[in-house]
């Protein structure tokens, strides 16, 4: 056939119409399941092949241009749902960022929890159905090594994090093993050689471990008598923490537990200056009282969000369904930060507390 193969040519010889051919080559759940086999077979045999100028020019297009309005993404939480005048959950950046993009695709993203009254996660597939929703994003659970059994062939999903074991869905999250990698360089680039890790071990499953393989990893290059065993306790204790600290006397500690840099003062230890505080999470405004003298990584919690739905938009467009034999695991550098000691009066105002353990995806 002369001249490169378009989707109508497809179209004329399977006795369709091209717009049928572009859904059933999208794989769209609107055309039936033997004709987007019968598109597809016919696409193969005529050795048809997507152009991808066209592809990229179509694409920015829709994204420039006013969205129209798609449909509905689910935001698949299981916490328990909660009033408006309820302050932020933990995760509400991960939505903000996904609700902004979403509607630059032209979606609405809405909440959609598994505790509702009388909601099981078989119900909630066919409630989304029956709404005409197929794009997920599952948002990070309240508890570790959470499982949510819906019926994925409806549905394109995407999740954050790996606090949801089950689907094996495509993720995205923060690169939590570079956080701690940079962390110990700019450690060691100040001076700092004793370097101490107090971590929570449902903590490190919260993180796929990865902060912890990353401590190990770099610790293992030093020379033994600078090495630092790390502090492990689900339940740390003041008096725990101390006898750790005496014992192996840190110039500087990398933890995610808020009460540490307190603790430290009560001592009379003087932060930055006696002792250095490094966070591999902290929150998304760097501004803030309780955050003088300390340093970290701050996650680029909206960037999560929004590429997640770069990811399921892309999957709805083309009308991917189900859970991926080989998921993607996508990762979002965060950006170090380093406190003065002292906050200038103006912020003060705006002053955060640091990230809980147990907040991250």
């Amino acid at each position: 056939m002369p001249g490169r193969l378009t989707i109508y040519d497809i179209a004329k010889k399977a006795g369709i119409h091209y717009s049928t051919v572009s859904l059933a080559l999208k794989n769209d759940s609107r055309i039936s399941v033997k004709t987007r086999e019968m598109v597809t077979r016919i696409a193969k045999e005529l050795g048809y092949m997507p152009d991808p100028m066209l592809s990229a020019l179509s694409a920015y297009r829709r994204f420039n241009k006013p969205a129209q309005f798609h449909g509905t993404i689910a935001w698949v939480c299981d916490y328990p749902p909660r009033p408006r005048n309820v302050p932020c959950h933990c995760f509400d950046l991960y939505f903000a960022g996904a609700s902004e993009r979403a509607v630059q695709y032209g979606y609405r993203l809405e909440e959609f929890c598994l505790r509702e009254l009388g909601m099981n996660h078989q119900k909630a597939s066919k409630v989304l159905v029956n709404r005409g929703v197929h794009g997920l994003l599952l948002s990070p659970s309240a508890i570790s090594q959470t499982q949510f059994d819906m019926d994925w062939d409806n549905f394109s999903v995407v999740k954050f994090g790996y606090t949801v074991t089950e689907p094996r869905a495509h993720l995205v999250t923060a690169a939590h093993y570079r956080a701690m990698v940079t962390i110990i360089e700019k450690l060691t680039a100040q001076g700092f050689t004793r370097i101490g890790y107090v971590s929570i071990p449902n903590f490190e499953r919260r993180v796929d471990r990865n902060f912890k393989a990353a401590f190990l990893s770099a610790d293992s290059g030093l020379p033994e008598g600078e090495t630092i065993p790390i502090l492990s306790n689900e339940k740390l204790t003041k008096p725990m923490f101390f006898d750790w600290f005496k014992k192996y006397r840190p110039q500087a500690i990398i933890t995610a537990n808020g009460e540490i840099p307190d603790w430290l003062r009560e001592k009379g230890l003087h932060v930055p200056d006696d002792i250095r505080i490094a966070f591999p999470i902290l929150q998304d405004i760097p501004t803030g009282e309780s955050h003088a003298g300390l340093c970290g990584i701050v996650e680029a919690s909206r960037t999560i969000g929004s590429t997640a739905v770069d990811l399921l938009s892309t999957m709805l467009l083309h009308g991917e369904r189900g859970i991926p034999a080989n998921p993607l695991r996508m990762l979002v550098e965060g950006t170090w930060v380093d406190f003065p000691a002292e906050i200038p009066v103006s912020e003060k105002g705006d002053s955060l507390a640091l990230m809980r353990p147990f907040s991250t995806a």
